[in-house]
C-alpha cells in the first residue's frame, strides 16, 4: 500500500479538534513547546474563546477559513471521535 502523507514541519498550520478538553489542552501545550504551529482549536459545545492564546472555533470549517490551517489533530474521546472525523471539513484527509 502506497500512502502519501503530507509533510508536517514547524510552518504547517495545525488545528486541534477538542482543544478545550483535558487531553487537548495538555497535548496542545506540549506540541507548541515542541514547535508545532497550532493556529486554532475546535470545540463545538464549549464557551471558551481561547486556550493559552489559541483561538477556539465552533467547527473545523470556520477554523480553517479563519486560520488557513492545512492539517488537524483530533484530541477527543472515543465516543466523540466518529463525529469529529465525519464533520464536514476541508481537512478531512489531513486529520490524525
Amino acid at each position: 500500500m502506497n500512502v502519501m502523507l503530507p509533510r508536517i514541519d514547524g510552518s504547517t498550520k495545525v488545528i486541534v479538534l477538542g482543544i478545550t478538553g483535558r487531553a487537548g489542552r495538555q497535548h496542545s501545550k506540549i506540541m507548541r513547546e515542541y514547535g508545532t504551529n497550532i493556529v486554532g482549536g475546535v470545540s463545538p459545545k464549549s464557551e471558551v474563546k481561547d486556550v493559552d492564546g489559541v483561538p477556539v472555533f465552533a467547527d473545523s470549517a470556520s477554523a480553517v477559513r479563519a486560520t488557513g490551517a492545512v492539517a488537524c489533530v483530533a484530541m477527543v474521546g472515543a465516543m466523540q471521535l466518529l463525529a469529529a472525523i465525519k464533520e464536514p471539513s476541508p481537512l478531512a484527509s489531513n486529520c490524525w
